[in-house]
């Protein structure tokens, strides 16, 4: 059963009352996510031992309108953070708390904006570059995964995924207004909510990489 209470202060809490035995910890499905403006992720508390006897208190603090909270879900609004908190505790049957145990999540939510005027940009460096996630060789198709170069805070180039002469490889063609600029090369794994820096690229007009020598890329939980 859920029950909707209300504190002193006007926060709303969830209540889900359920019946079993002592309870020792509580974790939520994720430690910590990155996420992009327009995205969702779904939380889940898992107590131990499993099937123990608790109420759940749900709470997030951050600015709210950064994101909407709908049943477990969060769904990404601004760029900004946010903690979601979850507490356990095993409730007797006069309604006191005894054992109460608390995991957060941290949410960063990020935003990666095009910039605007391509056609102003006075040179171009180009990068072909093999990306490994979690180990494994990305070949034929980055699927969900976005890759990207930033400069000024701006999205400068998506890479895409091609193919040649059996090789699957990265191809980046970013611009710039001035051979020395850089470019930050990051990478999103919307299906695991993990954003990762690949490292930076100096932005002088040539090319860097061939098909018999890739520049490498790596991320993933190991990175």
């Amino acid at each position: 059963m859920v029950l909707l209470m209300t504190s002193s202060c006007g926060e709303l809490f969830e209540f889900e009352e359920l019946e079993g035995n002592s309870l020792s910890g509580v974790q939520l499905s994720y430690d910590a996510v990155d996420i992009m403006v327009g995205d969702s992720v779904f939380f889940q508390a898992e107590v131990q031992p499993a099937g123990a006897g608790v109420s759940y208190t749900w709470s997030l603090k951050g600015d709210t309108s950064l994101y909407d909270w709908e049943g477990y879900w969060l769904h990404a609004v601004r760029q900004g953070h946010v903690d979601v908190y979850v507490e356990a505790a095993n409730v007797d049957s006069l309604g006191i708390s005894e054992a109460v145990v608390k995991d957060t999540c941290a949410v960063n939510i990020f935003e990666w904006i095009d910039y605007e005027y391509p056609d102003d940009f006075l040179y171009e460096t180009v990068v072909y570059a093999s990306l490994q996630v979690n180990g494994e060789e990305v070949k034929d198709s980055l699927g969900s995964i976005q890759v990207v170069a930033i400069a000024d805070d701006r999205v400068r180039c998506h890479a895409k995924m091609d193919t040649a002469y059996g090789v699957s490889y990265l191809t980046f063609r970013i611009g710039s207004f001035w051979p020395g600029e850089t470019a930050r090369i990051q990478c999103y794994l919307p299906e695991q909510y993990k954003r990762f820096d690949l490292g930076e690229i100096v932005l002088d007009g040539s090319t860097k990489g061939t098909l018999s020598n890739l520049m490498k890329f790596e991320c993933g939980f190991n990175n």
